[in-house]
């Protein structure tokens, strides 16, 4: 059915080239039909500019907004001197019974054809985005130091972030022949910013000795990203970190701490009366203030130690019934298990595993295991 004779009754309005007849969001609740003219309609998806098409004369827009009753989900502007007619449900309801049916399901059928072709671009937008996000994942693993079988020092590591892409990292590496460094860092939250956030550190630290920093000084370290990742230029994003360097040759080990769980020195020296000696530093996590200093500390390392490094997430387990697995706890079963030399990385993800009842984890689980012959 022609539906001119029906516009033809209705106002024209004149918009000029570059006019924004339609803001997405809006939540006003007119249609327009294209009299004369063009426009460009632009969709945003994610924040991201995902779809550009052209309305021409005889074509409607903004129907979706009149007939759902929702906001806009797109912008309209002008492309060249152009002439709308506009229609809202006050001048709806002004025209015959015949013509209001007539309108309703032309716009209608428009509408939901533009709804279908928006849920085909939102998923394709998803998936493209869940590949982005997968790929994304497997580049941050990349990172990750492999494990270290052969030698005086040997690293074993177990790293399950709760979501694809995590606020953890970690990294060891040999200084010299004498200094072994090791670190573990837990940013605040989860996802793509929290890992986009940790891989700005985990750089920062890899490059630490153009930066001018000094590797082989834990405080150092620390104060460095303390002066680097201050509150304001990080959208206050915090985070805490645990760093140690091991001299093999004085068997000592230097750490400094900010906000982060002790790390859990382990040796079978049974004269000291502590198998198990938690290892921190005074000092705020890195990020919510400016310019902390931190200072080490060091500790003698009796020979078949074993270094154990982890964030909150490998503690902080919820029971079946409905409890909280404490710290101490964590340290019970730690000590036991080490005294016992029953100890490895696989045995307690499976026994936080059947602790929680699952294996989908709240937060990310990060549990550093470094051998220290």
């Amino acid at each position: 059915m022609d539906m001119m004779p029906t516009l033809q009754k209705l106002k024209l309005r004149s918009i000029a080239k570059g006019q924004v007849l339609i803001k997405a969001g809006d939540t006003d609740r007119i249609a327009y039909f294209i009299v004369d003219g063009a426009f460009k309609v632009i969709r945003d998806i994610e924040g991201m500019t995902r779809r550009v098409y052209y309305c021409l004369p005889g074509d409607w827009v903004g129907e979706i907004a009149l007939l759902r009753k929702k906001p806009r989900t797109a912008s309209v502007i002008a492309i060249q001197p152009s002439i709308v007619i506009s229609l809202d449900e006050t001048i709806l309801d002004s025209l015959s019974i015949p013509s209001q049916l007539e309108i309703y399901k032309k716009l209608s059928e428009l509408a939901a054809t533009r709804i279908n072709t928006m849920n085909e671009e939102l998923t394709e937008v998803y998936r493209q985005i869940d590949s982005d996000v997968r790929d994304a994942a497997k580049y941050l693993e990349s990172l990750l130091p492999p494990r270290i079988t052969d030698g005086t020092v040997k690293a074993d590591w177990c790293f399950l972030p709760c979501r694809r892409l995590g606020g953890d990292a970690f990294e060891y590496f040999w200084l010299d022949k004498d200094l072994f460094a090791v670190y573990l860092m837990d940013v605040c939250g989860h996802g793509v910013k929290a890992a986009l956030f940790s891989s700005t550190i985990f750089n920062t630290i890899h490059t630490g000795r153009s930066r001018g920093i000094d590797l082989s000084s834990p405080g150092h370290v620390l104060t460095s990203l303390s002066e680097l990742f201050g509150v304001d230029p990080h959208d206050f994003m915090y985070f805490s970190i645990w760093y140690g360097v091991y001299d093999q040759g004085k068997r000592q080990l230097h750490y400094a701490s900010a906000g982060h769980p002790p790390a859990l020195l382990w040796h079978g020296d049974t004269s000291t009366g502590c198998q198990l000696q938690p290892l921190s530093t005074p000092g705020a996590c890195i990020g919510l203030s400016q310019n902390v200093s931190y200072e080490a500390s060091t500790v003698d390392v009796p020979p078949a130690s074993q270094l154990i490094l982890y964030t909150d997430g490998v503690y902080e387990r919820i029971r079946d019934d409905g409890s909280m697995w404490t710290r101490e706890e964590f340290l019970e079963v730690m000590s036991r298990q080490l005294e016992s030399s029953r100890f490895t990385l696989d045995w307690f993800l499976n026994y936080a595993g059947h602790l929680q009842g699952q294996w989908n984890f709240m937060d990310d689980f990060t549990l550093l295991q470094i051998l220290l012959d």
